[in-house]
């Protein structure tokens, strides 16, 4: 994702909505008592609705507002960012009756200009937001190394929003809730191999909201976002799973907020699906799409080897070094024990599966 800083695009209202929703930081929940980390606050897009449903649920109770200094703390990089955020969220704060000064302090004190990955945080109930999308080769080479001495589930060829991921899970408090929106890549791919892993252990894959396409941004983003709920404790066998068209829209969250907080059996939309997955075990990739297509995908890991396990070697591209010598059409340039056969998608796409 990219926009004016790097690696940072900002969330648009319903889907920060939607993902306080889904992490349970509602008003008359007692939130009040709870403390909630947004971990890389930017302008203020999540904070200024936090702060809302903060004093909200503080003047449902009776709280005073100096009581809550130590329920958010929001961290940002840029100082013309946090300088923005915190006047939102000044403002979030008065137009609930908050005096000024009151909460000019409470911003003061909920805003810190640092790295959340590196710098000690407190234990969180509810960690909330949408990470920065930064490729691991264009991540700082200092700071990469600090965060992979840091982090168990951090290896040099992650993308930095896998360090918020698991520096997020070691800050939870057992039972607490962390809600991302960012990419889903460390589900399929080798560098989400011991995050993967991490999930069978002390925390829980709850929940899988996959946006890919979806309009849920300030600008336009190159990464398939998807809003991903975590919770600190015992894992389950099954994953609440949605899979979105790029048409979906606040009215369609809606309805999916509902299918999340029930124990309801499948829901078809008409511009999304939700159904449950039965979890890899250990490290294994999952299998992510429409219903037919993850239920495919699961039957044939079930019945057959992985590739590597069947003798066939993967790699990108051909890369032989000389193609003009080692690649031909000609079936008869060398001895046909000699001839290996390539496959190329566009076989695949052609219908020539036996090629």
């Amino acid at each position: 994702m990219a926009s004016t800083h790097h690696g940072v695009v900002y969330t648009k209202k319903w889907v920060v909505d939607l993902i306080l929703d889904v992490a349970g930081y509602v008003p008359g929940t007692g939130i009040s008592d709870k403390v909630i980390i947004e971990p890389s606050c930017g302008c203020g897009a999540f904070l200024t609705v936090i702060a809302g449903r903060l004093a909200d649920d503080a003047i449902a109770v009776g709280k005073g507002w100096t009581s809550l200094g130590n329920a958010i703390r929001a961290y940002d990089i840029d100082s013309a960012s946090i300088e923005t955020a915190r006047k939102a969220a000044v403002e979030a704060l008065m137009t609930r009756g908050c005096p000024a000064i009151q909460a000019r302090e409470l911003c003061e004190q909920w805003i810190v200009h640092g790295d959340f990955i590196l710098d000690d945080v407190p234990a969180a109930d509810f960690i909330v937001g949408n990470p920065p999308y930064v490729r691991a080769v264009e991540i700082d080479r200092t700071k990469r190394s600090l965060y992979v001495k840091r982090l168990s589930s951090v290896t040099t060829g992650c993308d930095l929003y896998v360090s918020f991921f698991d520096r997020g899970l070691d800050a939870l408090k057992v039972g607490g809730t962390l809600c991302f929106i960012c990419a889903d890549r460390w589900l399929q791919n080798k560098y989400g191999t011991l995050l993967r892993s991490r999930m069978g252990t002390d925390c829980d894959l709850v929940s899988l909201v996959r946006m890919h396409g979806v309009d849920a941004f300030d600008d336009e983003v190159d990464a398939y976002p998807a809003v991903t709920t975590v919770r600190k404790g015992v894992a389950a066998d099954h994953l609440k799973f949605v899979n979105c068209a790029p048409e979906f829209n606040e009215a369609d969250a809606t309805a999916v907020l509902d299918w999340l907080m029930d124990d309801e059996p499948d829901l078809v939309g008409e511009r999304f699906e939700a159904f449950e997955i039965d979890k890899p075990t250990g490290d294994r990739m999952y299998p992510l799409g429409n219903h037919d297509l993850v239920r495919f995908v699961s039957q044939a890991c079930e019945r057959l080897p992985k590739l590597e396990e069947a003798g066939v070697k993967l790699g990108i591209g051909i890369a032989t070094g000389c193609d003009d010598v080692f690649l031909t059409e000609d079936d008869d340039l060398v001895e046909s024990d000699r001839m290996v056969p390539i496959f190329y998608m566009r076989d695949h796409r052609r219908g020539n599966d036996d090629r």
